[in-house]
């Protein structure tokens, strides 16, 4: 499954993204990798990836999700300048 479309940054600064994932799962931000993971293991698990330093902004994001074998799971959650983790 391939999702695109634009996202409205309010503040340039440091964003964190984690999923909650069993597939593969990559999310582009401004043309910047922020979530790049793959979890075949029978259960989900919660994985962190590293800050990025985003523009203020309208930003085209992409969000890519491959299902391996079994149930499959996608959660998508981040953290900016201004917000913490939702």
């Amino acid at each position: 499954v391939k999702w695109e479309g634009y996202i409205n940054l309010f503040r340039a600064g440091e964003y964190r993204f984690e999923a909650e994932l069993r597939g593969k799962a990559k999310v582009t931000i401004a043309g910047k990798s922020v979530f790049d993971a793959t979890v075949t293991d029978a259960q989900s698990k919660l994985i962190r990836g590293p800050s990025v330093t985003l523009p203020a902004g309208t930003v085209r994001i992409i969000a890519e999700f491959e299902r391996v074998s079994g149930a499959a799971q996608f959660a998508l959650s981040w953290a900016g300048p201004l917000f913490r983790l939702e």
